[in-house]
């Protein structure tokens, strides 16, 4: 069940916001992730993470899932770094993962508060740190 509720938000259509602002698309976006985790998709996840390592049907479901969603959410970042709004060499989907991985910390490990201000905030860092970075 699990497997194919995970192959089923793989085929969902997800809006990937496009502003013409990184600061914005990215803000918009992790907004939606918080929204996603505040409702049924943090419990899906919690699913997930505790049955991947016993159920190869369900690791495999959630790597598909996993690199569709990142996917989108790179293309943010190559739009970004398009406009030069980040450096050339900026990776996208490490950007990306160190960007959405304290909020997913915080949401589903910590259970601390993680509102739109925090996810905003780790928008403005994650920048910062790929523009400091170059």
């Amino acid at each position: 069940m699990i497997a194919s509720t995970l192959s089923q938000l793989t085929d969902e259509v997800i809006p990937i916001p496009d502003t013409g602002s990184l600061e914005s698309d990215l803000s918009l976006l992790v907004v939606a992730v918080l929204e996603n985790l505040r409702g049924v998709g943090g419990g899906i996840i919690r699913a997930f993470v505790g049955e991947a390592s016993r159920e190869p049907e369900v690791e495999a479901a959630g790597r598909a899932l996993w690199e569709y969603r990142l996917g989108l959410a790179a293309a943010v970042v190559r739009r970004g770094s398009a406009r030069g709004e980040l450096p050339d060499d900026t990776d996208p989907d490490a950007f990306v993962e160190e960007l959405v991985a304290p909020i997913f910390f915080r949401a589903l490990i910590t259970g601390k508060e993680v509102d739109a201000d925090y996810a905003r905030a780790r928008v403005l860092r994650q920048i910062d740190l790929a523009r400091s970075a170059s």
